[in-house]
């Protein structure tokens, strides 16, 4: 899906992307799958910045981490461009 915004020049045509990692495991002792909770990661694209702030006062450069991406965790707050543009509460199913 895509979030659209136009409250910040700041944010890029292609800011960021949010990709889902689907996580399966297998159920050796049944010859099963069982399907786990997805690993949810940010990747910046941008030229001003994606920030993550993981629950504290101060918000991490995702261009710091390495390949320019983080994990998502319950709770993150993500801002992208100058700051104007913050969003957070993402629920999977």
């Amino acid at each position: 899906c895509d979030i659209i915004t136009t409250k910040d020049k700041g944010v890029s045509r292609v800011h960021a992307e949010i990709i889902v990692d689907e996580m399966v495991c297998m159920d050796h002792l049944q010859k099963r799958l069982l399907h786990k909770s997805s690993k949810v990661r940010i990747r910046d694209c941008s030229k001003y910045g994606t920030f993550i702030n993981k629950n504290t006062d101060s918000k991490e450069k995702v261009h710091e981490f390495a390949n320019k991406e983080t994990i998502l965790t319950d709770g993150d707050l993500v801002a992208f461009g100058t700051g104007n543009a913050n969003y957070s509460n993402f629920t999977l199913h």
